[in-house]
Parts: C-alpha cells; sequence; structure tokens
C-alpha cells in the first residue's frame, strides 16, 4: 500500500476525482488501482480556497509504480491500529476514576471493556442535566456552582463545539476518534484535519458512552466529590467522598486523579502527601490539557497488564495510556518540578496533570516513571 500526500482537490469534489488525482500522482491509469482510502483531508485557503488531501492507495505493482512515479509525495505505507487491553479478572476493590472529562471517561470506559468494573466519580452532573443550568446561566446570568461550563460529565470543554486538538501523532488518535464516531459523532472527523463533534452531537455522544462504562459493569456517580485521600504507609486505602446522599469512605487501591485542565480544586489535607498547590501552579503554568504522571509503588498495571508502548508510562496499564491524544507542551515554568511533584504524590495514584515533553523533565524520585504521556480534551 502506498501513501499519497498533498493531493490537491477543489472543494466539493467528489470520489472520482480523488482516484483520478491518485492515479495522476502515481503516473498509472485509474484501472490499476485496487483501492483509494481518504486519510486527511484540510483546506488551504491560500490562493484560492481548495482541498488538500493524503490517501492511502492499493495499487498493481506496487515496487514498480513507487520506482517509476518519482513523486516525493508519495511513500510507502503500512497502516497500524491501537489494540486494546485484552479482559482481566475484575479485581477484589474496583478503581475508581476521579474526574469525567475526556481523560476520565476514556480511562472508564477501557478499565470497563477490560472487565475492571470501574467507579467513576465525578463532582459536577451528567451532561443532560448539565446543559439545562448551563442554558439557564446563560440566560438568567446566575452561577450554579455545583454545575457549570467548568465541570461536569465531559469537562470544561463539552460546550465548546467538541473540538478535538492535538500538537502530536500518536497510534491511538484512530481509535479514539473511531469511538466518537461509533457514540454519535460525524464520520467526518476520521479524515478532517481539524475534528469537529459539535456541542450538539457531543451532547449524545457523551450519553452513549456513559451508558457502555454502566452496561459493562461500571459505575458513575456525579455530584460526588472527592475531599481527601486516605493513606498507610504511603499506599491509597481510600477516599474520602462528599455527595448529596452526605460524606462516606469509598475504599480504593488504585486511583486515576483526572481533574482536568482548568480544576478549582485538588484533594489535600493537612496529613495528605498529596500537594495541590503543587499540582495547580504547574496546571496553569503549562496551559495545556490532562497529562499523565505515575509515581513509584503499585500501579494500575497490577490491574491491566500489557507491554508498554512507545510514549506510554511503562509502570501503567494499557487501559490507561488508551486515554487518548496526547497534546505536548514545550516547557513548564513552574517552580515546581516532576520529581518535587512525585515525592508528594502516594503510591497507586495515576495523576493527569500537564507536563512538559520528557526530555524536558529532570529525572522523577526513586520508583517513578520517568517517561510521562499526554491525555486529551475538549476544547
Amino acid at each position: 500500500m502506498l501513501r499519497i500526500d498533498n493531493l490537491k482537490l477543489p472543494v466539493g469534489a467528489k470520489e472520482d476525482k480523488l482516484r483520478a488525482a491518485c492515479a495522476h500522482a502515481l503516473r498509472v491509469s485509474e484501472e490499476a488501482l485496487v483501492s483509494v482510502h481518504l486519510l486527511r483531508r484540510s483546506i488551504d485557503a491560500r490562493e484560492g480556497v481548495k482541498l488538500v488531501c493524503s490517501c492511502a492507495v492499493e495499487v498493481k505493482n506496487e515496487s514498480g509504480v513507487l520506482r517509476r512515479c518519482k513523486n516525493k509525495n508519495v511513500q510507502p505505507y503500512a497502516p497500524k491500529k491501537y489494540t486494546p487491553p485484552a479482559p482481566v479478572s475484575a479485581p477484589e476493590v474496583s478503581p475508581v476514576v476521579i474526574g469525567a472529562g475526556p481523560a476520565g471517561l476514556f480511562c472508564a470506559l477501557l478499565l470497563a471493556r477490560c472487565g475492571a468494573r470501574p467507579i467513576l466519580l465525578e463532582r459536577g452532573r451528567a451532561v443532560e442535566q448539565r446543559k439545562r443550568d448551563v442554558e439557564h446561566f446563560w440566560r438568567t446570568g446566575e452561577l450554579d456552582l455545583t454545575s457549570n461550563v467548568q465541570f461536569g460529565e465531559g469537562g470544561a470543554g463539552a460546550f465548546s463545539d467538541g473540538k478535538l486538538n492535538t500538537g502530536t501523532k500518536d497510534l491511538r488518535h484512530g481509535y479514539i476518534l473511531e469511538e466518537f464516531v461509533r457514540f454519535g459523532a460525524s464520520e467526518d472527523i476520521l479524515v478532517d484535519a481539524k475534528p469537529h463533534v459539535g456541542t450538539d452531537k457531543l451532547y449524545v455522544v457523551l450519553q452513549n458512552l456513559r451508558r457502555e462504562i454502566i452496561d459493562r459493569g461500571g459505575e458513575v456517580r456525579f455530584s460526588h466529590k472527592v475531599v481527601d485521600i486516605e493513606q498507610n504507609s504511603g499506599s491509597v486505602t481510600a477516599l474520602r467522598v462528599s455527595s448529596p446522599e452526605g460524606d462516606y469512605v469509598l475504599p480504593a487501591r488504585h486511583v486515576v486523579l483526572a481533574p482536568g485542565h482548568s480544576a478549582p480544586s485538588t484533594p489535600t489535607s493537612a496529613n495528605s502527601t498529596l500537594c495541590a498547590s503543587s499540582l495547580q501552579r504547574s496546571l496553569r503554568s503549562t496551559r495545556a490539557s490532562s497529562g499523565m504522571l505515575c509515581s513509584g509503588g503499585v500501579s494500575l498495571s497490577s490491574i491491566v497488564r500489557q507491554p508498554p508502548q512507545r510514549s506510554v508510562c511503562a509502570r501503567t496499564s494499557a487501559s490507561l495510556s488508551a486515554l487518548a491524544t496526547p497534546s505536548r507542551t514545550s516547557g513548564i515554568r513552574s517552580r515546581h518540578t516532576s520529581q518535587e511533584m512525585s515525592k508528594r504524590i502516594p503510591r497507586s495514584v495515576c495523576v493527569f496533570i500537564a507536563l512538559p515533553p520528557p526530555s524536558a523533565i529532570a529525572p522523577a524520585a526513586s520508583g517513578a516513571c520517568e517517561n510521562p504521556t499526554c491525555g486529551p480534551r475538549f476544547r
């Protein structure tokens, strides 16, 4: 199979025009093309408006065609697909995911598909009620501090048209976009250079995603806010949760903190080793989406084991590494280094925070992961 980039077509061009452009680029007849698959589509408006496409093409006598065409935009192409982790036995104590933004939702989804029966805690409300609360705010200016555009199911970007932005290339991008389509998004996002779900469709996507988590044995609790993390000898033992029905203690051994880019608060207490101020200052300073930092000790790899991938935390399960599109930052301006933050994070906690590229991060504390990867956001 060959990949052809920089194919320029008029806006609104039909499939036959794309096929003809591929044949012209390869210097073969259209009859020699076995199949043509559109990979990417963007708009170039610098000199008139036109489409710029990339295609995967199957052609007869591929090696001979590649040798003869002498086109720098043509290269061999071997498609790769992300494979989710295999099912596992449900753990005695369910893993807990804190935050129902894109990182938390996909984390819970993958854990549920693995049979781990995750519990997803979100301080905001479900997207149906959240939509009514946001519309009330836009209409009256009255802010509901428990349900607004900042947090709730879908995260802070749920009402900003569901734009999926990333500055990196990753094998898991296609998987995430395919899941969006399966849950109700337009198939256009599979090929658009700037995928755009749309708030109206994202509203449906979020509900369908939540239903699958529940159908596969997971649990989703809205208006449940984690106020503290209990530990014993540096390991997580339980979470203190505040809910409309009252406060309670939730036993936990494996916890994922996915508070998002603009989390207004992070659990902390006088006796806690998790430093909320450090995390929040680093979040604000990088202006990036959720990333991943796994501290030393036991991690979710004890639940789901799979060989780590290129940009995946070696101590984190493949289900977490599938959270989706990375978004690197160029640097970190906080005085709190990753080493300092690692010392404050209890074992068995994976924290989704903003981090710079691996090359810009100082070596982590003893036992901590040195290869963080970024996660997605709806912005």
